[in-house]
């Protein structure tokens, strides 16, 4: 897979989802009235724009979902409620209340605040990511099928992908032994069952590796067909 393809599965999710940034800026007149403007642009370039006229508080409304919960800032004035961006971290949305009440319950005159949920897509695009990246690894990753039939006389091992599809016979006579083959990965060994030949052939049952009781197991069980020593 290309870097440019790389890219542009990463890109399309986060465009996707359309990221706000959020600018609030209040101001004192006099006292006690209090003007803000809130101004929502996105992540495509467009701008929403309101005016709020004596802002009376903040706080944060939660809504349970089926596993998670949902946190909102939301401003109350004088005309009603406005919310403000969803997936914002709890944390930052104490702190902007906080700070936008403490200005309603002081004398300054001037107040600006930021919303971001830019991080949340990120976040979001990089799991769907993974699994996309997952999904990919299992279609593509070849399923063997290895059949051992004492009537025909031959073992067949046929591997299939989205990309192929090979088959390999061989007759039973011509098989010499049965082992298994190991191979240092990480901090931990991994095993694979392997076919040998007579004329010196080695031919992996399955080309992944896996865990050695798995592979003991199919190693044991062929020989126990076979006849084969060990």
């Amino acid at each position: 897979m290309s870097l440019f393809t790389i890219d542009l599965f990463f890109w399309i999710p986060v465009i996707c989802f359309d990221f706000n940034y959020l600018n609030l800026t209040c101001t004192r007149s006099s006292l006690p009235e209090i003007n803000c403007e809130l101004k929502k642009f996105t992540s495509v370039g467009s701008m929403e724009e309101l005016k709020i006229f004596a802002p009376q508080k903040a706080y944060i409304q939660t809504v349970s979902r089926k596993a998670d919960e949902i946190h909102q800032v939301i401003i109350v004035s004088k005309l009603g409620k406005i919310s403000l961006l969803p997936n914002i971290s709890y944390e930052d949305d104490k702190v902007f209340i906080s700070e936008f009440n403490s200005f309603i319950n002081s004398s300054k005159s001037f107040l600006t605040l930021h919303q971001n949920n830019r991080n949340y897509y990120i976040f979001l695009s990089v799991y769907m990511l993974v699994g996309v990246g997952i999904c990919l690894f299992l279609v593509t990753t070849p399923v063997t099928t290895c059949s051992f039939d004492k009537n025909m006389n031959k073992v067949l091992i046929e591997r299939k992908s989205l990309r192929s599809n090979k088959v390999m016979e061989y007759p039973l006579e011509e098989i010499h032994s049965l082992y298994t083959r190991n191979k240092p990965y990480r901090n931990s060994t991994i095993y694979q069952a392997v076919i040998s030949t007579k004329d010196s052939q080695e031919i992996p049952i399955n080309p992944q590796y896996t865990d050695k009781q798995d592979v003991d197991d199919i190693v044991a069980r062929i020989r126990h067909f076979l006849n084969l020593q060990d």
